[in-house]
């Protein structure tokens, strides 16, 4: 039987746990940005897709996998009916901007093997922050 000490000490690893991933992720994200930001030669359409799929994952991590564990853990949701709804949202955005993040970097990769040299003007850097 698992007595309310060790309980709180369990619940306090994972929050520790999950505080320390979203550091972690942040800064990860904070580095890829500065990189691409400060190089003008790594400003390729594969990096700005790259970009875009790291915010989309970092605004996955900080508006939905907090709250929704939250969710797990109590019997009812203690944000409100418009923070409900803002999760909720979040969560069908991310999804789809991570989804369709890739289906782009999978065209852009196709047309860069299959049509290298009339891509070129296609796969500019205009077009992938679009």
């Amino acid at each position: 039987m698992i007595d309310r000490h060790t309980q709180k000490h369990k619940s306090g690893d994972m929050v520790r746990n999950m505080v320390y991933t979203l550091l972690k992720h942040l800064a990860c994200m904070e580095l890829v940005c500065k990189l691409v930001a400060a190089n003008q030669s790594m400003r390729s359409t594969t990096n700005l897709l790259i970009i875009n799929l790291a915010a989309a994952d970092l605004l996955f991590v900080v508006f939905c996998v907090p709250f929704t564990a939250v969710d797990y853990v109590l019997p009812e949701w203690p944000f409100g009916e418009y923070w409900c709804k803002f999760v909720q949202y979040m969560i069908v955005v991310t999804a789809h901007a991570s989804a369709y993040t890739l289906v782009l970097m999978s065209l852009d990769r196709f047309l860069a093997v299959v049509h290298p040299i009339t891509s070129m003007s296609i796969r500019t850097e205009r077009n992938a922050s679009l």
